[in-house]
């Protein structure tokens, strides 16, 4: 279908030297550049000020928005004038024939060709009142990109995640102040939240607050209850959230002087979103209490706001004849399978040239992707895997019958359990059991949230589909006295129940009925990259005869599923990437392929999420790996014998308990990103961004923390930098949630472990390797991973972390020249965060902000990294 039923903004094309017999009266300025306009903002006629975005050599996107005060029609002319310094009475754009709409909030974005390269010029928006008055907006100033042949440096900002409520945008007063010379921003998702005081990371405060007008048409969570809050839903909430955020004094002023290329990540949607879907919908939706399916309507509420409120260029794909102005117009096709068949999105991704220095290619991480490949209904006593698969995976014979079995083939065989059909109970020695396990199972669902009929429909889901673990339908009925006899057949075969062998996802760390935790966060490494492999080889086949075809990525094994490793490659033996790992979908995949097929010194890639491998390791070994790099007792962030020897007492505790409720010691904070996708990842990197001139760089935010990494390999180099947040809460936040779950399952008080965890996370808890064998299945006797080397070269991580910091906020500047890039991290602690400190800013610069700087450099055959100024930890 072609969703045409609202109109998106079109982006208007002007070209210079379009001057026409404009008179500006003595415009009546809405604001002066160096006061604040806020106070009053209906009496300002432009009052979310300007923005200019997506330079080209040859172009700019301008945006204003018209008050609605002021719109006397649905339809509104407004003037624009652009000119180069000191040039105001010789503009290269004078027109006052731009018509603002009603349509799209009074909005308004400008394309102005044939500009000059790499030249900066000034601009203005003029609204002439039905009393003859013109008023004109703040000036802005933006800048071309560097021409076609140049080889000029690049200066850029890197930001993301700029959370509003009970937060402020300290993090940019460092642009405004020290960097006045940066020639763009990219913004690289999370532009605006959806959600107006969720309890997990935001705090409303009587500055910082957002409340909708609309609130029939916004999402209430937790209704009732003290936690209760909305997400944005309708047109109109989309639309407050980001005249609430524009209203802000200090990101006018950044936009009203860097041009900006931004792309969007999930909250400019919905929180960890995929395609059309919302999570925690999706999870109200299970529960029977949410809109389920997938959230069209709302997604394209979120779109069109986008579209609206960002100087984003669609000028080259917006004008699909026969659907102009419309959602489909241009818009690139989701096909089957990645959003389904006809169905349109804005186009995202983009790239840019600036001369010879550099290309950018942006890239779009949610529209195209599959869904998280654990779902959070998962059933619990479903088995992850079985036999004849963990035999085709591991590096040893599961079925070899042994008299003392290998260290390492026991070691493994300790998680396996025993499995069986629901139907395999219907003999007289387990009969009587299935009502109590039926009836237990229920009453799990009823005490997760799912009203008594919906308990019983997934009850009896989870019991006749797939392979269940006995153990699980065992601990069910335990308190009852009750145990299921193994010694019965197994599927009506000769097969005992007691001679099975697998795992169930429960093992690995999924033990509650619904949750995001296993699935999206705090997954085990080793379990998940086992489950990856396996799914990945594990196939149904379709069609009869000469035309059956065998379809990868089964999310479960059954009676009818086998396993093959024909799946990583195609019939030419090229590795390829299975719709569930592709977070780009074929189309944008080809596409960077493409754009990075350039003669740039260095190549960009912007990423919303990171491809950093980030493992939380819980162990006593963590502790170990600490003393070891400080021998001298020197320890960074303050951390002192003190802490060690508390690190030590609650990591003993835990190891002790969290392996029976998370799967494992040691985590990784979120499979959203690019930990969730890690043969899409491994792909990408090899046979993607490395090159022979190991001049690709990684650009990547959403995590809220700065990471530096290198993910090295026999193919090359590759380098990223993960950006800080400007505001939004920080990754060390997320990781005490991942501690409150923990406390949840174990019912051990971690309080202690929460209250010093930020000083020790960086240095202790955050392994510089984060892809070692230690966290894979590993053979102690010999140091190697336990599964086959062959098949773990398709999901093996290569990263190296140069730096890591989840707790401090702020934003990155980056230089790129002929002879290196100069990478600027420049972070302040969390607690300045819910602090206004824009009439202070050179002083909190002075006093707050820690500088580090990483260089790479060296020709093609000795490209290196190095930290170059400041200290690794604070």
């Amino acid at each position: 279908m072609i969703l045409t039923r609202r109109k998106f903004l079109r982006t208007l094309v002007v070209g210079a030297g379009s001057v026409v017999a404009m008179q500006l009266m003595g415009c009546s300025n809405d604001s002066d550049d160096n006061t604040d306009n806020h106070s009053d903002p209906l009496l300002n006629r432009f009052p979310h000020g300007v923005a200019s975005g997506d330079p080209k050599s040859e172009s700019v996107i301008l945006w204003t928005r018209l008050s609605e005060q002021y719109a006397e029609a649905a339809d509104v002319p407004v003037g624009l004038v652009v000119w180069e310094a000191g040039n105001e009475d010789n503009p290269v754009v004078a027109i006052d024939n731009l018509l603002v709409s009603s349509d799209d909030d009074y909005c308004l974005r400008v394309k102005v060709e044939g500009l000059d390269p790499y030249t900066t010029y000034y601009y203005k928006f003029v609204y002439t009142g039905s009393d003859g008055v013109q008023y004109a907006s703040r000036k802005g100033r933006t800048k071309t990109a560097l021409a076609a042949n140049s080889d000029d440096k690049v200066k850029f900002a890197l930001a993301s995640c700029q959370d509003f409520i009970g937060r402020y945008y300290n993090s940019y007063l460092t642009l405004l102040q020290d960097h006045d010379d940066t020639d763009f921003l990219l913004f690289i998702g999370d532009f605006i939240y959806e959600t107006t005081g969720d309890p997990s990371f935001q705090d409303s405060t009587d500055d910082r607050k957002i409340e909708f007008t609309d609130r029939d048409g916004a999402i209430t969570i937790n209704a009732g209850e003290k936690t209760e809050y909305q997400a944005a839903q309708s047109l109109d909430n989309y639309r407050e959230i980001y005249k609430t955020y524009r209203n802000d004094e200090i990101l006018q002023e950044v936009l009203a002087k860097f041009p900006i290329i931004d792309i969007w990540d999930d909250h400019e949607f919905t929180d960890d979103a995929w395609q059309m879907y919302s999570t925690y919908d999706e999870l109200a939706t299970l529960k029977g209490k949410g809109t389920g399916d997938k959230a069209i309507d709302r997604c394209t509420n979120a779109m069109k706001a986008f579209i609206e409120y960002v100087p984003f260029d669609d000028s080259e794909w917006s004008n699909t004849a026969g659907n102009e102005n419309s959602m489909a117009a241009g818009k690139d096709v989701i096909e089957t399978g990645a959003g389904g068949a006809g169905e349109y999105h804005p186009r995202i991704h983009r790239a840019f040239e600036f001369g010879n220095t550099m290309k950018l290619v942006a890239t779009d991480y949610r529209s195209f992707r599959p869904d998280h490949p654990i779902a959070e209904d998962t059933f619990p006593g479903h088995m992850m895997a079985i036999e004849y698969e963990l035999n085709a995976v591991m590096d040893f014979d599961m079925m070899e019958h042994v008299e003392r079995p290998r260290t390492i083939q026991e070691e493994f065989s300790n998680y396996c359990v025993n499995y069986c059909l629901w139907s395999d109970l219907d003999g007289s020695e387990n009969a009587h059991l299935k009502s109590s396990i039926y009836g237990q199972l229920v009453q799990r669902y009823i005490a997760a949230g799912f009203d008594t009929s919906l308990s019983q429909t997934n009850a009896e889901k989870a019991l006749s589909n797939g392979l269940l673990s006995v153990d699980y339908l065992d601990e069910l009925i335990a308190h009852l006295g009750l145990t299921i006899d193994r010694n019965v057949a197994f599927n009506e075969s000769g097969v005992f129940i007691s001679a099975t062998k697998g795992i169930p996802f429960a093992t690995m760390g999924k033990t509650s009925l619904v949750t995001s935790f296993g699935t999206r966060y705090a997954a085990s490494p080793k379990w998940y990259e086992l489950y990856t492999l396996l799914r990945a080889g594990r196939y149904t086949e379709e069609g009869f005869g000469s035309g059956k075809t065998q379809v990868f990525g089964a999310p479960i094994p059954t009676l009818d599923t086998l396993w093959s490793d024909s799946g990583f490659t195609d019939t030419n033996g090229k590795v390829i990437v299975q719709d569930w790992q592709n977070a780009w979908g074929e189309g944008q995949q080809a596409w960077v392929e493409e754009e990075l097929m350039t003669d740039a010194k260095w190549r960009f890639v912007a990423n919303s999420v990171s491809n950093a491998a980030m493992v939380v390791d819980l162990s006593t070994g963590s502790i170990d790996r600490f003393l070891a790099t400080y021998p001298d007792g020197d320890y960074p962030n303050g951390i002192t014998e003190g802490h060690v020897e508390k690190a030590k007492t609650i990591l003993t505790m835990l190891g002790a308990v969290l392996p029976s409720v998370m799967g494992d010691d040691k985590l990784l904070i979120s499979i959203d990103q690019w930990d969730g996708l890690p043969l899409a990842r491994k792909y990408l990197q090899e046979n993607v961004y490395k090159n022979a001139d190991n001049n690709t760089i990684l650009l990547s935010g959403d995590i809220h923390s700065s990471w530096v990494a290198e993910h090295n390999s026999d193919n090359g180099k590759l380098f990223e930098f993960t950006g800080a947040s400007i505001s939004s809460a920080s990754a060390s936040g997320l990781i005490e949630g991942i501690i409150e779950s923990i406390e949840e399952g174990t019912g051990q008080d971690l309080t202690e472990l929460k209250d010093f965890i930020i000083d020790v996370l960086d240095p202790m808890l955050v392994p510089d390797n984060p892809g070692g064998a230690s966290y894979s299945f590993q053979d102690d006797d010999n140091d190697k991973p336990m599964m086959k080397q062959e098949l773990r070269e398709y999901i093996e991580n290569n990263t190296s972390l140069h730096h890591k910091n989840t707790s401090e906020h702020g934003i990155v500047i980056i230089e790129a020249s002929s002879e290196k890039v100069e990478t600027n991290y420049y972070t302040y602690k969390p607690a300045f965060v819910t602090e206004c400190h824009y009439d202070n800013a050179a002083k909190f610069i002075e006093e707050n902000i820690n500088h580090r700087q990483f260089t790479i450099s060296g020709d093609a055959q000795n490209r290196q990294m190095a930290l170059t100024k400041g200290q690794r930890y604070s």
